[in-house]
């Protein structure tokens, strides 16, 4: 992949929202994605009034609302010219750094048609989990891989990992049952600052990989935090390497095993959570990122649970049910039946949760949930400090932003925006707050 450099200055002028792009995706089932069906036009709830704290800095394109936010670059996948590209703008001007083409059978797959991206997770026997991405009018499988999540783009430190099928791997008839587990793969890792390859690995077949935040159901782009630094690659017979996302080498080798087709591995910035099966039912166990040496082991309250980073403590999450436990004892700390969990490293007084269509609170401490108030619904997917991106959405369909404090439980006003569309995604950092909103992005510069 060769980057192309443009320099493009985006004048910001007033902005009316497109038509959504065709394209869709089958949502998580019962899982926690705010983005997706947090804001619809026909929300009541008066507009409050704010300290209108906003300013447009620069709007561009984001194709199917893939983008991330570090703290100084927009990441966005763009639809240029019959081909998805990867596009780094400065988050102050909107300035492009580089831009590079994404290839492969993903990105071909989400480009040549309408798609839902369909994932098998938690796994059970028989049927391991699998991402699969097939057209939404003839449900026609396009491509399939053996992960719960495959995002086109993974922001980690200093590069960005892409990770497709080999060329030589894919073919153009695809059998019904085929999950992605007997191709090989190919990992590329591209450099930040310049958009140039810095290496490319591979990952045998039969084997699955897990990348620090990324969560099952995720994709189109999603940025890891500080500390993430490697990935884990899992063989079929449970051997595992812990890879430097910097250079591509194998920095710890070990057995997770016995590693069946239930199994699977969720990794968090300094810890790989692998989940198999005991002789009291399902167990998951925590594996030092970089050393692969066990930290801590702990029973799994129910049969389709999973892990999640929730603050302090980790937490099991399912369809409806979220429960904490201390990774030291096992223990259950609190259970909080009916809320999904909006997953977090951040440490906060309150998590952001979904309890059934309606965004609520925790309490991090005792598991209580609280509403938040005024109809803010939230819009954030990428926590990376105490607050997340609200929006509040008028009869008429004029939005308001605001940023909701994970201390207080309430809402900082921002102000007035324009209209939105039922997709929206936010993402925000000390500095500024970006939005994709069928397939427009706008950048807003946070004053005071």
């Amino acid at each position: 992949m060769q980057p192309s450099r443009v320099i493009e200055l985006d004048i910001s002028t007033p902005w009316e929202p497109l038509p959504p792009q065709t394209q869709g995706r089958v949502p998580r089932v019962g899982a926690f994605l705010l983005v997706v069906l947090a804001v619809v036009a026909t929300l009541t709830g008066p507009a409050t009034s704010g300290s209108e704290s906003l300013t447009l800095a620069w709007r561009s394109t984001a194709f199917h609302t893939f983008f991330g936010v570090t703290d100084d670059t927009v990441y966005a996948v763009t639809d240029d010219a019959g081909q998805l590209r990867l596009v780094a703008r400065s988050l102050d001007r909107g300035l492009i750094r580089w831009s590079l083409r994404i290839e492969g059978p993903l990105a071909d797959a989400y480009y040549a048609s309408a798609v839902n991206v369909v994932t098998r997770f938690p796994p059970s026997p028989g049927t391991p989990a699998a991402t699969r991405v097939a057209t939404q009018e003839a449900g026609r499988r396009l491509v399939a891989y053996p992960v719960a999540a495959v995002p086109l783009a993974y922001i980690a430190g200093t590069v960005a990992i892409m990770i497709d099928r080999e060329p030589s791997t894919t073919s153009a008839e695809i059998d019904a049952r085929e999950d992605g587990w007997v191709q090989a793969h190919r990992v590329t890792a591209v450099d930040l600052a310049s958009g140039e390859t810095r290496w490319v690995g591979r990952i045998e077949p039969g084997s699955t990989w897990a990348l620090p935040g990324v969560q099952p159901w995720d994709d189109g782009v999603v940025v890891g935090g500080p500390d993430a630094r490697q990935m884990v690659v899992v063989a079929p017979d449970g051997s595992a390497q812990s890879w430097d996302l910097t250079n591509g080498k194998v920095v710890a080798r070990a057995n997770i095993g016995p590693y069946q087709d239930f199994s699977y591995a969720l990794a968090f910035p300094s810890v790989l959570a692998v989940s198999t099966w005991s002789l009291n039912g399902p167990i998951v166990t925590g594996w030092d990122m970089r050393r692969l040496a066990v930290k801590w082991q702990v029973p799994v309250p129910n049969v389709v649970a999973w892990p999640a980073p929730c603050g302090r403590l980790l937490c099991m999450t399912a369809e409806d049910h979220t429960w904490a436990i201390d990774a030291r004892t096992g223990e259950i700390v609190w259970d909080a039946p009916g809320v999904a969990l909006h997953p977090t490293d951040v440490v906060t007084r309150r998590l952001s949760a979904l309890a059934g269509t309606a965004p609520v609170t925790l309490d991090a401490a005792t598991g209580q949930a609280y509403d938040i108030e005024g109809g803010w619904r939230v819009v954030d997917s990428d926590q990376r400090g105490s607050e997340l991106v609200s929006v509040l959405v008028s009869n008429d369909g004029e939005a308001r932003l605001g940023m909701l404090g994970l201390g207080t439980g309430t809402v900082r006003d921002l102000g007035q925006v324009g209209s939105v569309l039922a997709g929206i995604r936010c993402r925000a950092n000390d500095t500024h707050i970006v939005c994709a909103d069928g397939g427009q992005l706008r950048s807003w510069r946070l004053r005071g």
